[in-house]
């Protein structure tokens, strides 16, 4: 497996047929190879970026269900040059995802098991709780991130003015100290905000 390729794994809600599943579902994948890992998940190896994947996995998605009696989710790993143990480390991290998501994204999935964990500590409590006590303040922090810190962007998607955000971004840095332009700092509060 040491050639260059995408691996979509998936996990069922219930047991099936595994020589059935894989039977029916590597074609849709094209996959030059299938697996199941677990008793209750596996792999597609597919050699090319698959169009339309969304399409593709929400019909899926509903054949898993009416025909296999299972619920069904997705991630697509990283189109890299392929190991054991890097199919092993992205499956084992897709595994330990709480999202309820058709499609898991392995970036996501990686931040909330990873970084997370560095932001429980007391050091964020206090900042903790004035984001759980603002849903302004969250949707802010949340906005900018997404928006890699355009403060034009992110108030227009808030639907408030840009001044608005601006004084509720000073007002968070006068409280906290943390600077919501800094990237650093809007990181770890996008982390908090998960969290919260």
């Amino acid at each position: 497996m040491n050639q260059k390729q995408t691996i979509i794994h998936f996990k069922l809600s219930s047991p099936v047929d595994q020589e059935t599943w894989i039977e029916v579902f590597q074609p849709f994948f094209n996959a030059t190879q299938a697996q199941f890992l677990t008793n209750l998940s596996g792999v597609f190896l597919c050699e090319f970026d698959i169009e339309d994947v969304e399409t593709l996995i929400d019909e899926i998605t509903e054949i898993a269900s009416f025909d296999f009696s299972t619920h069904v989710q997705f991630m697509i790993g990283l189109h890299q040059q392929q190991t054991e143990e890097t199919i092993h480390q992205e499956h084992q991290l897709f595994i330990n995802s709480k999202s309820k998501e058709a499609i898991v994204n392995i970036s996501q999935t990686y931040i909330d098991q990873t970084f997370n964990n560095l932001i429980n500590t007391p050091i964020f409590d206090s900042i903790k709780d004035l984001i759980q006590a603002n849903d302004e303040l969250k949707d802010c922090i949340i906005k900018l991130f997404e928006t890699t810190g355009n403060i034009a962007q992110a108030a227009t998607e808030l639907y408030i003015h840009r001044n608005t955000l601006i004084y509720r971004m000073h007002k968070f840095q006068n409280d906290t100290n943390m600077d919501l332009k800094n990237p650093h700092h809007l990181l770890i509060c996008y982390l908090i905000t998960r969290e919260v």
